[in-house]
């Protein structure tokens, strides 16, 4: 690098520093402020860095390979593209076609055949006359793996530059085009010119990566001059000037001992600029001659104005808000407003000013712009020209930062200064800032406004504020500070943790006097067009504040006492009842010696009882021999025991504490009951990082899995292992069904039936749901068509339990009724219901309001279509025939053979016997086969439901659990019980169901699925007394005798009328095989009076 020179000499044309170009570039800096040798100086490097300066393209430089390998284009894979041309504008053609043979000539666009075209255009340059191509790329931004860099915020950026007395701008030459473009990638920027095919030698402009791309480029060769002396935005490089100029007292400069001609700070700040000239000029950049500035005295950095006295505000903007004249309407009000708000990082006071013009915006307001607009426009122009400049803060400076904060309820004022090192009544200010409140924030009260105002106003400034030494916040409210020093006073968790925010900065607070207080007009300002939108959420807190504090915040409080240790539970006075003994025995804590534990685990407290002596006194337990004591003496060195606490020692040195038996239920407790009842893993794991003693994981395992709220809210859902019966002959056994369908000729309701073996289907569309007309359809269309059925399977819906009482009392029909919400056993009818409506859907050519049309062809349809579990139709499986279809007439099938003679009686009748002969064959061949794929299907469900089978029976007297089927539908119960309990098992009936009673005795009146039953765990006995059961032994044994599989006590006739006092129970909404009171279950309490027959709902105690 070459030494910069303290005599410089005269200038010298050179090979591309010119005489012209010197001329023009010593007329950007030849403005006043440089004195004749320090201009000879600037000449003096442009000569020597003139290979790191271009003025032409064949100038243009080239990042070097071994800094900068070319680029590879990282692309999904994709199809090639080919997008038509946007066309030139005839009076542009030839100005294009010059542009693209200089980028030819330069080796920036080179010849290409690929199967890619991408579109392009061109843009007016800034300096509005000269064009630049910029190259469409969407297609191939859409396959690109996007590169994550971001440039610096420029607001940051440039206020390094401000308050310098010199700064220096370098703009390098078509910066993409100095970065090479890999081979390979080449072909994926291709574009049709007016000279053929041409394609991308260097980075795209308009490739989405380009900019951080170049951005770290450029970064990397200046590494070391960042942050102190450069700056990079892209393709911008500024340089930072010193901190000073060394004044003296005579308001002269301090100058170089060599020279007194050069400055010192001039003299430093063009050693920086050799410097990194050097660099970029090794690494193969070029920095425009026309667009550089080596060194001026103030220039615009990233759209700032950077002077020695600070940032202050553009001069366009400037000029453009002084030459704004009245305005006409409201539209030109709002727009005058929303510019000068621009610079309102400027303006103190902004809000106060402009409040005679943000009056006429208000909805519902008169425009009049009289006296009072005029004079506030003419004082807002004044306060813009005559703003002060922004300075940074020096964090190095001890000097002290001032953040003045003001609220109101229009919004949150604030700005921050740092004071004069020589005159600390004066102040520098860093910038001007308003947050505008919502309608919730402004109904604050003064004092929570106030302490709000606060902590946004740190919030808003903390990355600027983090790093100040001292820190002075100013308010002109003096019960802040009694606020912020007894925070255990509020009366909310929301100003606690404001508080907490606040007190995480260091500062001292000072009382202003509101007179004197500057931020109160920036508080009384509105929004205006062009304000920054706040993405502050007043609704979320900052995670940070609760994770430094420590803070938890309890979604759900419990309702449990949250006692730590020692553990005390408090109990009230025991019931002698039964369930009362109950309500208190689940929420006490259990003994230790009420667990059930391994025999081994005594013994292994005993032996550490002996281990515990041992560490205490290192005796030999007594009695203890040779043999026993060597393994004894092993194992009590894994432990040690310090301050009368024993740890057993862990190899990572996570020493666990070792428990005593008295302090184990405690330790679950606070590890499960506290810790929000999780389950046997995280309660283990919990336990197991910080405690340790016999068997803990065993009694963890108990504690858990007999946790009555666990176990009320357990996810588990158990399968029955599956029973295959032996097939039924068609139309023994037969399954029906009332579902709701769309109102079609009048009907909504389609009543169906089928064969439990050969699925032939019956149905009809029926008016009303009530018992005559069910039961008429029943024996119309199936007990006189096809036979007495020996049994009928339905589910418990009123209409179809009350028919079939009726059928069983008269006509000796069996009646089989499903168990509640066990729809899967009758599920025959069930998916033929779906399948049915599927028919009709399609049928109806997506009319659903046109099924009953249809509902004669879709039933042909369902008994013609072979079933593959038959290997026949329905049809043939009942009748032993195969069906005719019209295209067996018309094609002549073997069905329909072609007549070639006439048959006699006898030859007819022959033939008929040899098809009856054949039906006990062929009814035995469906029967095998259906048989089994029963078999198979059963194999099927135990395979896949192998972990979840139950096969052990409840004995009577168990306690066992019902599962709460009620809230799996519904979207309004998430948080009831899973499954209610525990209750009492009083046994079997032959169905396979269960007969369960209440704790106090009240037997459920219907039997319940096997599969909803599930084991509970208790943690002690509790005694059942004798005679506790409100039936008589007679009715338990009908019970028990019955093989239906739920719902058969002959005297429920269906649910129950619903009391019109529950509006939220609609007996019409529910499942066919759901009853009312099902949906009841978690009622508090609900009495039925009645015979049997006829019910009613008691007074006296409504339903909750």
């Amino acid at each position: 690098m070459p030494a910069l020179p303290t005599h410089p000499p005269k200038f010298v044309p050179t090979g591309r520093y010119t005489a012209e170009r010197q001329v023009a570039f010593r007329k950007n800096h030849d403005t006043g402020f440089l004195f004749p040798a320090e201009l000879d100086l600037v000449d003096w490097l442009v000569c020597q860095h003139e290979k790191g300066f271009a003025w032409s393209d064949s100038e243009r430089g080239k990042f070097k390979p071994e800094y900068f390998p070319p680029i590879k284009l990282p692309v999904l894979p994709h199809t090639p593209w080919v997008e038509k041309n946007i066309p030139i504008p005839p009076g542009l053609y030839e100005e294009v076609c010059g542009i693209i043979r200089k980028k030819i000539a330069a080796g920036v666009y080179e010849p290409s055949n690929s199967s890619y075209r991408s579109r392009w255009f061109c843009v007016l340059k800034k300096d509005g006359k000269s064009l630049r191509l910029v190259h469409s790329l969407e297609p191939l931004n859409k396959v690109t793996i996007q590169h994550v860099g971001v440039t610096p915020i420029p607001d940051q950026l440039a206020e390094r530059f401000g308050g310098r007395p010199c700064l220096g701008t370098l703009d390098l030459y078509v910066g993409y085009d100095e970065r090479e473009l890999h081979p390979d990638s080449r072909d994926l920027t291709t574009f049709q010119t007016p000279h053929g095919a041409q394609r991308l030698t260097t980075l795209p402009m308009g490739w989405s990566n380009s900019v951080p791309i170049f951005h770290d480029d450029v970064s990397f060769i200046l590494r070391e001059e960042i942050p102190e002396y450069a700056g990079v935005y892209i393709d911008d490089v500024g340089i930072i000037g010193p901190a000073t100029d060394y004044p003296l007292p005579d308001s002269c400069f301090e100058t170089i001992p060599e020279n007194r001609d050069i400055r010192r700070f001039v003299f430093e700040h063009l050693q920086n600029v050799n410097r990194i000239l050097q660099r970029l000029k090794y690494a193969g950049a070029t920095c425009s001659g026309t667009k550089s500035f080596l060194i001026i005295r103030e220039g615009m950095v990233l759209g700032h104005r950077c002077t020695p006295n600070g940032r202050e505000p553009e001069p366009s903007r400037v000029d453009a808000i002084y030459n704004w004249g009245p305005c006409r309407n409201v539209s030109e009000a709002r727009a005058f407003l929303g510019t000068a708000g621009i610079l309102r990082n400027f303006v103190s006071n902004f809000g106060k000013i402009a409040a005679p013009i943000t009056k006429l915006t208000r909805k519902d307001a008169v425009f009049e712009w009289s006296t009072a607009q005029i004079e506030a426009q003419r004082t807002l122009k004044e306060a813009i020209l005559a703003s002060p400049a922004l300075r940074a803060i020096d964090y190095n400076s001890p000097c002290p930062v001032i953040l003045a904060v003001d609220t109101s309820k229009i919004a949150i004022g604030f700005f921050i200064a740092q004071t004069d090192p020589e005159n600390l009544q004066k102040r520098y200010y860093n910038r001007f800032c308003s947050i505008t409140l919502n309608d919730r924030e402004a109904r604050f009260s003064q004092a929570k406004l106030e302490l709000y105002g606060l902590y946004r106003a740190l919030g808003a400034s903390k990355s600027t504020l983090i790093g100040v030494r001292r820190l002075i916040v100013e308010l002109d409210a003096s019960y802040v500070r009694g606020m912020l020093r007894n925070p255990d006073l509020m009366p909310n968790a929301t100003l606690n943790r404001w508080i907490v925010s606040i007190l995480m900065f260091h500062f001292t607070l000072y009382h202003v006097p509101a007179s004197f207080h500057s931020p109160d007009g920036l508080s009384r300002r509105g929004a205006y067009p062009g304000d920054l939108e706040s993405l502050y959420d007043p609704t979320e807190f900052e995670d940070w504040i609760d994770k430094t504090c420590g803070m938890m915040h309890l979604i759900q409080p419990t309702t449990l006492p949250l006692p730590m240790f020692p553990y005390a539970p408090s109990m009230a006075a025991l019931d002698t009842s039964l369930t009362s003994t109950f309500a208190i025995s689940f929420k006490e804590v259990p003994k230790y010696s009420q667990f059930v534990r391994k025999a081994s685990a005594p013994k292994a407290d005993q032996r550490m009882e002996l281990v515990a002596a041992w560490l205490r006194t290192t005796e030999r337990p007594t009695g203890m021999s040779d043999e026993a004591y060597e393994p004894f003496l092993k194992y009590a060195l894994q432990f040690f025991i310090r301050d009368d606490v024993i740890y057993k020692k862990d190899p990572q040195g996570q020493h666990k504490v070792y428990i005593p038996p008295e302090k184990r239920v405690n330790v679950l407790v606070e590890c499960h009951d506290h810790i929000g009842h999780r389950g046997t893993f995280a309660t283990k794991s919990n336990v197991a990082l910080r405690f340790w003693w016999p068997h803990f994981a065993e009694d963890v395992h108990w504690y858990v899995r007999s946790c009555h709220l666990c176990q009320e809210r357990k996810l588990a859902r158990i399968h029955i292992p599956p029973t295959v019966p032996l097939p039924a002959p068609p139309f023994a056994r037969v399954h029906i069904d009332v579902g709701f369908m769309p109102f079609s000729m009048g009907k909504h309701l389609l009543i169906q039936a089928r064969c439990s073996v050969t699925s032939f289907p019956e149905a009809a569309g029926i008016t009303k749901d009530n018992a005559d007309i069910v039961g008429k359809w029943i024996e119309e269309h199936i007990l006189c068509r096809y036979g007495m059925c020996v049994e009928i399977i339905t589910d418990n819906g009123g209409s179809l339990v009350k028919a079939m009482s009726w059928l069983e009392k008269h006509r000796g029909v069996k009646h089989i009724r499903i168990s509640g919400y066990n729809s899967r056993a009758n599920g025959i009818v069930e998916h033929g219901f779906f399948d049915l409506r599927q028919i009709l859907y399609k049928l109806a050519g997506g009319d659903e309001h046109r099924w009953m049309q249809h509902l004669p062809y879709a039933l042909w349809a369902e008994r013609v279509t072979p079933r593959k579990r038959l290997g026949c139709s329905p049809y043939f499986a009942l009748t032993g025939c195969h069906p005719v279809l019209p295209l067996d007439i018309i094609e002549a099938t073997f069905l329909i053979p072609p007549p070639t003679a006439t048959l006699t009686t006898v030859d007819l009748i022959a033939r008929r016997a040899a098809a009856l002969q054949r039906r006990e064959e062929d009814l035995a061949a469906i029967h095998s086969k259906v048989y089994a794929q029963r078999n198979k299907n059963a194999l099927i469900y135990e395979r896949d439901h192998a972990a979840t089978l139950q096969h052990e029976v409840f004995a009577p007297g168990e306690l066992v659990l019902m599962r709460n089927t009620t809230i799996e539908k519904a979207l309004n119960r998430k948080m009831r019980p899973r499954y209610l309990g525990p209750l009492i098992s009083l046994g079997r009936n032959k169905g396979g169901a269960y007969i369960l009673a209440e704790l106090d005795g009240a037997v459920l009146h219907r039997p319940i699925a096997a599969f909803r039953v599930y084991r509970y765990f208790a943690r002690k006995s509790i005694p059942i007394p004798e005679n506790l059961l409100d039936v008589t032994p007679e009715r338990l044994r009908d019970m028990m005798d019955s093989d239906t599989q739920g719902d058969d006590d002959p005297a429920y006739l269906g649910p129950p009328p619903v009391p019109p006092s529950d509006p939220e129970i609609d007996l019409y909404a529910i499942d066919d095989d759901e009853v009312a009171v099902d949906y009841l279950e978690d009622a508090e309490s609900y009495f039925l009076t009645g015979d049997g027959q006829n019910f009613s709902w008691g007074e006296d105690d409504p339903i909750e």
